[in-house]
């Protein structure tokens, strides 16, 4: 049975962080998630950051609007707030970015519309790579989630997308950091 357990985390290794939590969360019984008391905490950091988390909300949320995307999609973080955050901060000047883990294709989109004087270069897995097929439960509907990712990728001609393993990436030709 542990071993069962090894190996079933070992084969989806981001299912690991959120057991740990609920373990812990048992442990000290933790009885809610207080989003008051986090979203304070994010706002106080993003202050000691020269950051407005607030108004890079209003801008995420704006842009999600426009693009039409749905605001509790599957992949949806504090990251996006922060890159909008950054986005509106004076004497930001950002012209090249690389997204590692492409998915979706929408946070490269959403990344175009915060900077969108920016060339962005996405990586993810090549699409039979088997980690890659068997991650985020697309094995069986692998033809329409890349033809949807390829159709949202090709929304911006500044975003660039390559299969390739972000571990490759050292020896790649374009210098991309």
């Amino acid at each position: 049975m542990i071993l069962k357990k090894i190996v079933n985390n070992i084969l989806k290794p981001h299912k690991i962080p959120s057991k740990v939590f609920n373990k812990i969360s048992l442990y000290f019984k933790i009885k809610s998630y207080d989003l008051k008391y986090f979203q304070d905490r994010q706002n106080k950091i993003f202050n000691k950051l020269g950051l407005n988390r607030l108004e890079g909300i209003k801008k995420l949320n704006l842009i999600k609007n426009e693009l039409n995307i749905i605001q509790s999609r599957q992949m949806s973080s504090e990251h996006e707030v922060l890159l909008s955050s950054i986005s509106i901060k004076e004497n930001t000047a950002i012209k090249n970015i690389l997204e590692i883990g492409t998915f979706d294709g929408v946070n490269a989109l959403i990344l175009s519309k915060l900077f969108p004087d920016a060339e962005i270069d996405t990586i993810d897995l090549s699409s039979d790579d088997d980690s890659f097929k068997n991650y985020y439960n697309r094995k069986n509907s692998i033809n329409k989630f890349l033809s949807d990712r390829q159709n949202t990728l090709s929304k911006n001609q500044k975003i660039n997308f390559f299969e390739i393993n972000s571990l490759q990436l050292i020896n790649h030709k374009k210098n991309m950091i």
